[in-house]
């Protein structure tokens, strides 16, 4: 169940984004943590973004009875980001910032 949950959340994310994103595996740690295995994320021009094997998040629960999701700790295991500036100084991370900013995301 919790995996079908985690493919649920990457391809709405991918839809949002204009970008590819894939999980191959969630684990929620009760009232702790989320771990997540296989996570991929291209840019909009579909390159690789960002990739982990395995990626562990610490969730703060007292913002999810308000439908907030706060990270207090993040650890991966053999990551790789391939982040790329433009001439114009624009990154292909810009995309991911603007939708996770509170003010700029879209409901």
């Amino acid at each position: 169940m919790q995996q079908y949950i985690g493919k649920l959340a990457a391809q709405h994310l991918s839809r949002e984004l204009g970008a590819e994103i894939t999980i191959e595996g969630l684990y929620f740690k009760p009232f702790t943590a989320l771990q997540l295995t296989g996570l991929y994320v291209s840019d909009q021009q579909g390159d690789t973004l960002f990739h982990a094997p395995e990626a562990m998040a610490g969730l703060d629960l007292t913002r999810l009875f308000k439908r907030q999701i706060s990270l207090e700790e993040i650890r991966l295991r053999d990551a790789r980001m391939d982040l790329h500036i433009n001439a114009q100084g624009e990154s292909n991370l810009a995309f991911l910032i603007d939708y996770f900013t509170p003010s700029t995301r879209r409901d």
